[in-house]
């Protein structure tokens, strides 16, 4: 199972227009490619669960990982 932190969240519709872009197109690429049961996408993570985010990513090979300096928002793929 792949993991992708994609910021916390309530609602697409009530995101900012580039988030709700990103977000809609990375659940776009997981329809295409079939990877349900593949993939976790969870809607929330709390601030304190960000360091041990930090070493999964340490500890496994990851594709990407960012923080935004504007927002909140980790991104985390692996």
């Amino acid at each position: 199972m792949q993991t992708l932190i994609l910021g916390n969240r309530d609602d697409i519709e009530e995101m900012s227009n580039s988030s709700s872009t990103v977000l809609t197109m990375v659940l776009k690429l997981i329809d295409k490619y079939d990877l349900y049961g593949q993939v976790a996408y969870p809607k929330h993570h709390k601030q304190s669960e960000v360091p041990e985010i930090y070493r999964l990513a340490a500890k496994t090979k990851v594709h990407s990982l960012k923080k935004n300096p504007n927002s909140k928002h980790l991104w985390l793929s692996s």
